[in-house]
């Protein structure tokens, strides 16, 4: 069985004989192929690689998954609201307290003015709003429940506070030596309603200010759902 392929051919001389053999004889001849440009070889890979492009097509980004937003900074803005309400609830606290347990003489409105300058105001107030932003950032979109447990912690803060704030006009930055003092102060009941009005307010203050935050989180828990749902669609 004889076959030819592309780079050979198949001549035959004529008429040879051989000594024995019944006729004549094939002869193969074999020729190799001329090399082809090199414009032809670079255009095959180029070819080869535009055609698998062309097929796919352009290939499209994939979309980025929807931004989901918080709570904090609007809920700042909300806090540093209700701050002023607790603020204008306190000074009206403390100066009745003034008016009615020290039994001070004068304008309510005056008294009230002097009072708003000092540490008694000063100090539970910005103490106040530091623990209620502070429960602002930690709890984001969490729902009233959050506020409602974390009134206790700014209860405690603005109670302090006050009291650092009610010591201070008396004592100053340090402790007395004497420490009767010190025990007299605690037992003042002036000081001592201050205290508890501070606490008191910061408590609810903060509980009622944080329902109006939790609310709005509501809002933005729906519309980040929405747009998740939009997006997987």
């Amino acid at each position: 069985m004889t076959w030819n392929s592309e780079a050979e051919t198949t001549r035959i001389p004529a008429a040879t004989e051989t000594p024995g053999g019944t006729g004549p004889q094939p002869t193969r001849e074999y020729v190799w192929p001329e090399p082809e440009a090199p414009g032809r070889q670079q255009a095959g890979p180029t070819a080869a690689a535009a055609a698998p492009s062309s097929q796919l097509g352009a290939v499209e980004p994939e979309p980025e998954p929807p931004r989901r937003r918080g709570n904090r900074l609007a809920g700042l803005a909300i806090a540093l609201l209700t701050t002023a309400v607790f603020a204008a609830l306190l000074l009206v606290a403390v100066t009745a307290i003034r008016l009615l347990i020290e039994q001070v003489e004068g304008d309510p409105v005056a008294l009230a003015l002097a009072t708003a300058q000092t540490p008694v105001l000063l100090l539970p107030v910005a103490a106040f709003f530091v623990s209620l932003a502070l429960l602002v950032l930690a709890v984001n979109r969490a729902g009233w429940w959050a506020y409602v447990l974390g009134g206790f912690f700014v209860a405690a803060v603005t109670a302090a506070a006050a009291l650092v704030g009610t010591w201070l006009p008396v004592g100053g930055a340090a402790l007395p030596e004497d420490r009767t003092l010190l025990v007299d102060f605690l037992r003042d009941p002036a000081v001592l309603a201050s205290v508890l009005a501070a606490g008191v307010l910061g408590r609810e203050v903060s509980v009622w200010g944080g329902a109006l935050i939790a609310g709005r989180a509501r809002g933005v828990k729906r519309r980040n759902a929405e747009r998740d749902a939009a997006a997987g669609s």
